[in-house]
């Protein structure tokens, strides 16, 4: 007990002299994160605004106009979309750079093109992330429908106010056959089909900008291991490690007191970042949330640890939890949008190491708790821990010769 004691006091006691080394390191790694942070949930956060529809009216009639005024004014539409109006090129061009998510393009006559059914009158473009979506494109001859009905139902409002100048036989004769047409009807146009790109998202109870944030903040605690793994390295040498065997440190101890270090410069940079969500107005800071949040700095930390203790005889160490990082940065959705990650890659990262310390992480930025989450870290940091077990173990029996 006292030799372990006196271990444990012995890595505490070089804390100072590692800040002050790792300090510069942590401080630039800690800007390079917030400064992708600050990027990513930019965009995150243009994403999440109103989606915008362009209309163009190639008719130009004053029936025309009034029925494209009559879409735009709709307030199920004004809600979905930030309607504009534009020539056909612009809408193109904005369709096919992501800067409209949909076009509606009314042909020439194209009030008579709806009378006769002519499916032309209208074309209904998507963008190319919504038609890559797989989800969404189940709903798209839906939305498309839907859509051509707010077009239908638009004529039908063009219509009334030029029934009352009609012979009365005209003008029965032509909403009859408009109706025929149009099945005139209350616009219901669901928001399902385009809120799909936010239901990953919404369904762990994540803003967009809170998910790049957990991914941003978890990657930075992977970078982290860079700044310990060559310790760790270090110290599992077989003549440093026989020493402090000899000494009655057993190899949970040794794993422990290699863990409290990164533990502590993790739990202040945990600490940063939460300063920074606070002021960004991203932070839930609740006694489960917390509870959750330190759970998964522990399981992180010793997972990340172990990892290392037990590729430590190479000098990809530090390597591989920053390329593990890395990658699984990407199959979390850190890097590209869930929605456009197919349904397979986005499973294996909520299953990765990354994944499940973002699950845990995810609630001190208002997401909802993942018992999965709990059970995969753990599961992970359990079998880091063998891992490194068996590592120190053959250590000792084969004179550090072998893995």
């Amino acid at each position: 007990m006292s030799a372990a004691f006196g271990f444990l006091c012995g890595e505490l006691c070089r804390l100072p002299r590692r800040l002050c080394r790792l300090l510069p390191l942590l401080l630039l790694l800690a800007a390079a994160s917030l400064a992708a942070l600050a990027a990513v949930s930019a965009g995150a956060g243009q994403k999440e605004s109103a989606l915008r529809l362009a209309l163009v009216d190639k008719d130009d009639s004053f029936l025309s106009r009034t029925a494209v005024a009559a879409i735009a004014g709709n307030e199920e539409i004004a809600a979905l979309f930030t309607v504009e109006n534009c020539d056909e090129e612009t809408a193109i061009a904005g369709v096919q750079s992501g800067r409209y998510a949909a076009a509606m393009l009314f042909a020439e006559d194209f009030i008579s093109g709806i009378l006769d059914g002519d499916d032309s009158a209208v074309r209904i473009l998507l963008s190319d992330a919504l038609r890559r979506n797989g989800a969404l494109v189940s709903h798209a001859a839906t939305t498309g429908e839907m859509l051509m009905r707010a077009a239908e139902s638009a004529v039908n409002a063009a219509w009334q106010p030029l029934a009352a100048t009609l012979p009365a036989g005209d003008a029965a004769r032509a909403i009859e056959r408009l109706e025929l047409a149009c099945a005139v009807e209350i616009l219901t146009l669901p928001t399902a089909a385009f809120a799909a790109e936010t239901l990953p998202y919404s369904a762990s109870g994540l803003s967009l900008p809170a998910h790049y944030a957990v991914c941003f903040s978890v990657l930075l605690l992977f970078l982290c291991e860079a700044l310990f793994a060559a310790d760790i390295r270090g110290s599992c040498t077989y003549a440093v490690f026989c020493r402090v065997r000899s000494l009655g440190v057993t190899n949970g101890v040794f794993l422990f007191g290699k863990c409290v270090i990164p533990f502590l410069c993790r739990a202040l940079l945990l600490c940063g970042l939460g300063f920074a969500a606070a002021r960004a107005g991203l932070l839930t800071l609740t006694v489960g949330a917390m509870l959750s949040g330190f759970a998964g700095l522990l399981l992180l930390n010793l997972f990340l640890c172990a990892l290392s203790a037990a590729a430590s005889a190479t000098q990809l160490g530090a390597a591989i939890p920053c390329a593990m990082g890395g990658a699984c940065l990407f199959l979390c959705g850190g890097l590209l949008p869930l929605h456009l990650l197919p349904l397979r890659v986005a499973t294996i990262g909520a299953y990765s190491p990354f994944g499940a310390a973002c699950g845990l992480f995810a609630p001190l930025l208002g997401g909802n708790f993942s018992p999965q989450a709990s059970a995969t870290a753990v599961l992970y940091a359990a079998a880091a821990v063998l891992l490194a077990v068996r590592r120190l173990d053959r250590l000792v029996r084969n004179g550090g010769l072998t893995v």
